[in-house]
């Protein structure tokens, strides 16, 4: 497997991530979901449940990017 990148594609790095707060309400955990986009082309994406109880939505926000940041599988 292998990446395709057109000679006169763009290079652009894009990086979205969303937190669903408390998605499993039973034992308080979220979900994170993150993805990355070059040239266009998805090059990276995950989504995984939050290992950490978090006390607000605010919080699992920040909790997510910091894993994302860390390079948390």
């Amino acid at each position: 497997m292998g990446f395709f990148y057109p000679n006169d594609s763009k290079s652009d790095l894009m990086g979205y991530a969303d937190v669903g707060y408390l998605s499993d309400p039973h034992n308080g955990r979220s979900q994170t979901r993150y993805l990355f986009i070059c040239g266009g082309i998805t090059i990276s994406w995950r989504s995984v449940k939050q290992t950490i109880t978090v006390t607000s939505s605010n919080h699992a926000e920040i909790l997510a990017l910091c894993n994302i940041r860390l390079g948390y599988h």
